[in-house]
């Protein structure tokens, strides 16, 4: 039964603790007292001593076998818990438990700082492997495209034609290689000047109706580019092709001509 002191002392439960007479709670508030309090860890000691005296007070008697049995059975009850008690502590000695309490901020700090390292060092892979893959995707389809101009160039019916700058590109140049019977091509361009977003070259097919648009492209910022052709109309049908300087989207028809060349 819980005995409850009005005091901020431990006074009133120290002969109880001395004997070994209170709960489990109660022994353990009147011990962590005692730490704290001299003067009540002097009447306890004093206690103490006068317990260990109190069996060589007392006359010999031969306790009844109820007695002896319930004493015996409190024995082997304790003498269990200590055993599962020593099992532990030597399991996890005291000094291993407590040094282990003490890192348990820091190692779970460290885990937390090691999963935010491991997240952003994934994010960044992730990153990169999608940069591959772009990379890659863009060197395949370059591939491709530099495969499709070789063989258009290389082809028996192929022909070539020379583009010359006009006075708005006196430096430009370019050469166009194209099927006659066909309206497939491609022109290549050196020497002219990298524009900005709001601009774009454009491309044109000159024949007895005037000029037709045949596609917009851009340079590099060396001034070389090309452009793929796929015309709906064959190139002998076609007199000549130039390439002009246009606002971004293109024009209906050629409004600065940088390049021309007769077909």
């Amino acid at each position: 039964m819980m005995r409850m002191s009005k005091s901020p002392h431990v006074e009133d439960l120290i002969p109880f603790y001395a004997l070994g007479g209170l709960e489990a709670s109660e022994a353990e508030r009147v011990a962590a007292h005692l730490e704290t309090c001299p003067a009540c860890r002097h009447l306890a000691d004093e206690a103490l001593a006068i317990v260990a005296l109190l069996p060589y007070a007392a006359p010999p008697v031969t306790p009844s076998p109820e007695t002896r049995s319930r004493l015996m059975a409190r024995i082997q009850r304790r003498r269990t818990g200590d055993e599962k008690r020593t099992t532990f502590a030597l399991r996890f000695p005291s000094p291993v438990v407590n040094a282990w309490r003490a890192l348990a901020p820091t190692l779970a700090g460290l885990g937390l700082a090691l999963a935010v390292i491991l997240a952003g060092l994934n994010i960044s892979l992730l990153t990169q492997i999608n940069q591959l893959r772009q990379q890659n995707q863009n060197l395949s389809e370059r591939l491709q495209q530099q495969q499709q101009y070789l063989a258009l160039i290389t082809a028996q019916q192929t022909q070539a034609r020379e583009l010359k700058g006009t006075d708005l590109a006196p430096g430009g140049a370019g050469r166009i290689y194209f099927d006659p019977a066909q309206g497939s091509g491609l022109l290549v361009v050196y020497g002219l000047e990298a524009l900005s977003p709001n601009e774009t070259y454009q491309f044109w097919m000159i024949g007895a109706n005037g000029p037709e648009s045949a596609g917009l492209f851009r340079v590099q910022a060396n001034g070389q580019g090309e452009l793929l052709i796929n015309w709906h109309q064959a190139f002998q049908n076609y007199q000549a092709v130039g390439v002009s300087r246009e606002p971004a989207g293109g024009s209906p028809q050629p409004s600065r001509i940088v390049l021309l060349g007769q077909l």
